[in-house]
């Protein structure tokens, strides 16, 4: 920067976060850049560190240099080794849906709604509301429907089972919400009744997040 005046070598000066916008990492700055050329007053938090500027002639010449293209083509091998990885792992996560098969039994209606409206009061006792009621008889029908729906397929289908088998693998966010679709439907296959509130929970479980106000 020789023979420059002051104005225009602060003006070739960059902060190291954008050094890093460039590529570089904290490990490749310390390398190959050392000391920055320059200290300046944070313009963002004036009681934090000084920023440390660089000089963008002296960073893209360290860019040409053999141990940066070196340093980055290692960079970029770990990349896609771990690209590789995560796509494997991905794969085996689809392989296990593929084997998913759903069953759900058949039972007389009475005696499933019995069942649904017996297991609801219990989970009702265990979180110690001892005053829930439910009864086949007069409670409204959408709430029998969805509290049988969830009966079928927390307690008469795999669900939970494939749930445990996917959780931790990449991409279970994706396949719980495949799986849960896939017993939903079949439920609705099997109890042409319990159609609608099962279209209505894959279309609640479907929906995109609500933005939240500003």
């Amino acid at each position: 920067m020789a023979g420059k005046n002051a104005a225009e070598q602060r003006k070739e000066m960059i902060p190291q976060s954008w050094v890093k916008q460039r590529g570089w990492s904290d490990r490749l700055i310390e390398d190959l850049l050392g000391e920055p050329d320059e200290y300046a007053v944070n313009r963002f938090y004036k009681s934090g560190p000084p920023m440390r500027l660089f000089s963008l002639s002296r960073v893209e010449t360290a860019e040409h240099s053999e141990a940066y293209l070196k340093s980055r083509k290692a960079g970029e091998k770990r990349r896609e080794a771990a690209k590789k990885s995560v796509e494997t792992k991905r794969k085996k996560t689809r392989d296990y849906l593929d084997t998913v098969v759903i069953k759900v039994p058949q039972v007389e209606k009475d005696e499933l709604l019995r069942r649904a409206c017996d297991h609801w009061m219990q989970l009702q006792y265990d979180r110690e509301d001892f005053f829930a009621e439910c009864n086949p008889k007069t409670s409204s029908p959408e709430f029998l429907h969805r509290i049988t729906v969830n009966y079928l397929r927390h307690q008469l289908t795999r669900y939970e089972r494939h749930l445990d088998d996917i959780y931790g693998l990449v991409g279970a966010r994706d396949a719980y919400l495949e799986i849960k679709t896939k017993v939903l439907s079949e439920i609705a296959e099997t109890y042409s009744w319990l159609a609608a509130e099962c279209q209505r929970q894959i279309e609640v479980l479907l929906a995109p997040p609500e933005e939240y106000p500003y």
